[in-house]
């Protein structure tokens, strides 16, 4: 179906059709040649979310350069290691001058290439490389899963560099919905993708009686929390992805199974193997820049260090092997320790880490953002419900949890 004539993207001040979005990509197209970058160059985009980091893209990739997305919520070094270890000597913070084109895309654009940092557990992001078309049939799988078409619009609230943020716009790309910049309260909003946080506090305090679909990456929602958002009357949809697999692997159907991941969704394929979940299929991508061995087994899968299992056809997911260490001798998942957090009530988020201890080897320590913070009520109900191993040696507020171990969700 041809979608040229809907809007595509929209902001308070602006919004784009998709013919507009196709000739404003061909007029910054034409300036990003003459500044010389050439076939295959490696161009860094530091730019703030909006629709001209969506156009910074697709022109790039018109002119056959490889967009690398910056995380920007990187220190200044961090970038600038980035650049030096993946030699980046082109940044681009914001669009060139440019008039409006009539010329077409290139005919290969799907094939084009883009690079991602992965958000998850390691202190030192990687670099992944997927295609558009990576990116479209992770589209068209979640489209079939939560309809999105023309009159809809898909919140954007989550950072472009993020794989959960740029999905959003080849989801409205391809199905003819509108990938929507606007303040998370705005009542035009009919899909949105939700972190704990947002979810938590929506329940508090509802400020919009209507969406078609709201969507949580990852397994760190309580099934109180998820319970009672559906009890709201909220549509909701849980999800397992990762950046890896350009977003979305397995997803709920709208309020089934919503203690669950959800089933495989299109064009996907996934496996456990000695409880470790393994994936491949048409999202799945390219590989690792700049590294030599291949990050596949022998039959294309890519192990994903995430432990699981199916209930019927529907994931589970269980948390990490690269998270898991021994205290005293038995195996502590950090995970389980954080579910339990997160049912107390008033806890936004939690993270738990081991650090080293001379009498048991490791032991947990969490960091949790709660309305309020009380290390020792918290001590007292992990008390309760864990035993005396898994309970953390101290609590401390989310605020100090160091940078790099912060993840997001790959929505």
């Amino acid at each position: 179906m041809d979608f040229q004539n809907q809007t595509l993207v929209q902001n308070q001040k602006c919004k784009l059709t998709g013919i507009d979005f196709q000739n404003t990509v061909s007029g910054v197209s034409d300036s990003i040649r003459r500044y010389g970058i050439t076939d295959g160059e490696y161009v860094a985009v530091q730019m703030q979310s909006g629709i001209e980091y969506f156009v910074a893209v697709f022109a790039l990739a018109n002119v056959g350069a490889i967009p690398v997305l910056i995380p920007t919520r990187l220190r200044s070094e961090q970038i600038q290691n980035i650049l030096d270890q993946y030699n980046i000597p082109v940044v681009l913070k914001a669009l060139p001058p440019y008039t409006e084109g009539k010329k077409s895309l290139r005919h290969d654009l799907h094939e084009s290439e883009i690079v991602l940092f992965t958000s998850g557990t390691n202190t030192v992001p990687k670099a992944v490389v997927l295609t558009f078309q990576n990116f479209i049939e992770n589209a068209l799988g979640s489209n079939k899963n939560i309809p999105f078409g023309p009159g809809d619009h898909w919140l954007v609230n989550l950072p472009l560099y993020h794989v959960g943020g740029i999905s959003v716009f080849f989801r409205a790309l391809v199905g003819g919905g509108c990938a929507y910049f606007s303040s998370i309260n705005d009542p035009a909003i009919s899909h949105i993708s939700m972190v704990h946080t947002q979810l938590f506090r929506y329940i508090q305090n509802p400020f919009q009686t209507y969406f078609k679909a709201v969507l949580l990456g990852g397994s760190s929602f309580p099934n109180a929390l998820v319970d009672s958002a559906a009890q709201a009357g909220l549509p909701i949809y849980r999800s397992y992805g990762m950046t890896e697999m350009a977003s979305q692997i397995t997803t709920t159907q709208m309020g089934l199974d919503l203690d669950t991941s959800g089933r495989l969704l299109a064009s996907r394929e996934l496996k456990i193997v000695n409880g470790e979940i393994l994936v491949r299929g048409k999202t799945l991508f390219k590989g690792f820049l700049d590294q030599a061995t291949s990050p596949f087994d022998a039959d294309g899968w890519y192990h994903t260090h995430d432990l699981g299992h199916f209930q019927r056809e529907n994931l589970i997911v269980t948390g990490r092997k690269d998270r898991m260490f021994v205290c005293g001798g038995e195996n502590i998942q950090p995970e389980t320790i954080e579910k339990i957090l997160l049912n107390y009530p008033g806890v936004f988020q939690t993270r738990v880490i081991s650090i080293p201890d001379p009498e048991y080897g490791y032991v947990p320590l969490a960091y949790v953002e709660a309305e309020k913070f009380n290390s020792n009520h918290l001590q007292d109900y992990l008390k309760e419900r864990l035993s005396g191993l898994h309970i953390p040696k101290e609590i401390l507020p989310f605020s100090q949890l160091p940078e790099n171990l912060k993840t997001s969700k790959d929505l």
